[in-house]
């Protein structure tokens, strides 16, 4: 009997210090009521350029490596930058690939070319890939206020 009391100990303290060490919060704190979406979803519940605030679910594809000051996910054959509201926080610059849950509004944006441009420069993209940017571009664009990696 105490061995299963202290077996029972030792697995709750190995999740309390496994979600302490792995699920690293950014930005607002997220409350996980409402069942998060795929961003894919979100883009067809959309009217118009404006979005509600919406909890989602992704993983990160690509990273800001100069300061963690926004990523990116894929949205099917779509790169889908996320931002941070009022670029108030950063996040690690070695998430790629991480899974995270998001609060905030999708929207659809005008991105010029030198944006375009500075944002595959900040991704480490190769001098090729940058030249084959051309022009603004409407994109999807995800603004959020929390971010927590699971």
């Amino acid at each position: 009997e105490k061995f299963d009391m202290l077996k029972s100990t030792i697995f709750t303290l190995s999740l309390i210090l496994s979600n302490l060490v792995f699920a690293q919060e950014f930005g607002e704190k997220i409350e996980t009521k409402e069942k998060p979406m795929q961003i894919s979803e979100l883009k067809k519940m959309m009217q118009g350029n404006e979005s509600q605030e919406h909890l989602v679910i992704a993983t990160t594809d690509k990273v800001c490596k100069k300061k963690g000051c926004w990523m990116s996910i894929k949205d099917g054959e779509e790169s889908i930058r996320v931002k941070f509201k009022d670029y108030s926080f950063f996040v690690p610059k070695d998430v790629d690939g991480r899974q995270f849950l998001a609060k905030g509004k999708l929207i659809k944006k005008k991105v010029s070319e030198a944006d375009r441009r500075h944002y595959a420069k900040d991704a480490k993209a190769s001098q090729e890939e940058i030249d084959k940017i051309k022009g603004d571009k409407f994109e999807f664009m995800f603004i959020a206020s929390g971010v927590k990696f699971l």
